[in-house]
């Protein structure tokens, strides 16, 4: 992977502009030049590493060739005035995890891991990116997750809309052979009416967005549109397939508001979560609070630690060595690394994700909650609320907040 060429071919690219932002997909194992390498003191700079001379970075132990993209030397990544966010895609382990762990660090960006990158991409897109539009007048309303099996019918998912929302966005997202696995969707209005929707929906071969002004307009009258909206899925398939919903508002009177100061974490530290939701730019009071839960999605194994007390035995090591040989030439960690990914029963351990859910105590306007994190990786921290405005509407909002916790520290 040539991470430091791609990164400063997108610096280069990029206009100046207050808010610059670069997404940075890999699975970190760089092998070509320019790299992106530690210097002394921490900072990381796009350099071109001798082969000779590897050894003493320690995010790049190998060369493998050069791409004759320009380096940036004596730049450290935080003085481009840059966002860099990664995704690590693929199976993670250090220190190509630290690497990419540490640009978005630095570089004020967020930093997301996936081993399953088809269904967690679509989180983070929909979800993670969403939420960088907290405070203005995009609100993630719901989402959620379930599996239509073709033999139980439609199924159905509703949310409930502010009378002060003026759009209403539906994003119906699936798994699935695109040429076998269709799904179409009906949108039924608060008071029972079926609206026609097929000018308003974007389609994808896994992917449905319905986008809505409010009030709707439905044969020649304007509709009243709070209160709760029904979305009926439908479709012809051989399998139960997994789907997830998103609804999406631009209200701009009742806001979610959630501290996210810190995405990075040690073992054994506590995430803070605070949170407020705002209508007119004054928090709602407690009795209007209805609800308030936080569900924690974590990692059920300290990957790391499995990395280095998974065995692997001398006759598998020598076929994957062949397997992989056709591709150039690999470290006996990324062989490992191949192993690991051909062993059904490892994925399904390194894959499985424990969840906890809690609730948040309310005090001085805000919603509380202190998480210990006791295993490394990306813990998803889903927050739902179900409250009454000021003139007792219904009201939800949903939230999701990605943080990473590093192993604890070594004494």
């Amino acid at each position: 992977t040539c991470m430091g060429g791609a990164t400063a071919r997108a610096l280069d690219t990029l206009a100046p502009n207050p808010r610059r932002h670069i997404i940075l997909f890999s699975d970190g194992m760089q092998n070509i030049n320019p790299m992106l390498a530690d210097i002394p003191g921490g900072a990381i700079q796009i350099l071109h590493v001798d082969p000779a001379d590897a050894g003493s970075h320690a995010f790049t132990p190998w060369v493998f060739g050069d791409s004759g993209l320009p380096g940036k030397p004596g730049q450290d990544l935080v003085s481009f005035g840059t966002h860099i966010h990664t995704i690590g895609v693929g199976l993670s382990a250090s220190p190509w995890t630290d690497l990419l762990a540490a640009v978005a660090e630095q570089t004020n960006g967020k930093h997301f891991e996936t081993p399953a990158p088809d269904i967690d991409l679509h989180n983070f897109y929909i979800s993670d990116l969403l939420d960088s539009f907290s405070g203005a007048t995009p609100q993630l309303l719901r989402r959620h997750c379930a599996t239509f099996t073709p033999s139980h019918g439609p199924l159905t998912d509703d949310c409930c809309v502010h009378s002060a929302s003026r759009r209403l966005t539906i994003v119906l997202v699936w798994q699935g052979n695109p040429d076998q696995n269709q799904l179409v969707c009906s949108l039924e209005a608060p008071d029972g009416t079926l609206l026609d929707i097929d000018c308003r929906t974007k389609v994808s071969p896994l992917r449905r967005v319905i986008t809505l002004p409010l009030p709707p307009y439905h044969r020649g009258r304007l509709m009243n549109h709070a209160g709760h909206w029904r979305l009926h899925i439908m479709g012809k398939m051989k399998s139960a397939t997994n789907c997830q919903i998103y609804w999406i508002a631009e209200d701009p009177k009742v806001h979610l508001h959630i501290d996210r100061s810190r995405v990075m974490y040690r073992v054994g530290e506590s995430v803070p979560i605070m949170a407020r939701l705002m209508q007119n730019d004054k928090p709602l009071s407690a009795v209007k609070i209805q609800q308030a839960t936080i569900t924690m999605v974590s990692p059920s194994i300290d990957f790391q630690r499995f990395f280095k007390e998974y065995k692997v035995t001398t006759a598998q090591m020598r076929s994957a060595e062949k397997q992989l040989k056709k591709r150039g030439k690999f470290s006996e960690t990324e062989i490992k690394l191949f192993v690991i990914s051909q062993d059904k029963r490892a994925m399904t351990q390194c894959l499985k994700t424990v969840s906890r859910r809690m609730s948040m105590e309310y005090k001085r306007g805000a919603l509380v909650r202190s998480i210990p994190l006791k295993t490394a990786g990306v813990h998803r921290l889903n927050l739902d609320i179900v409250a009454l405005d000021r003139k007792r509407e219904c009201v939800l909002r949903s939230l999701t907040h990605s943080v990473y916790a590093r192993p604890a520290k070594e004494r």
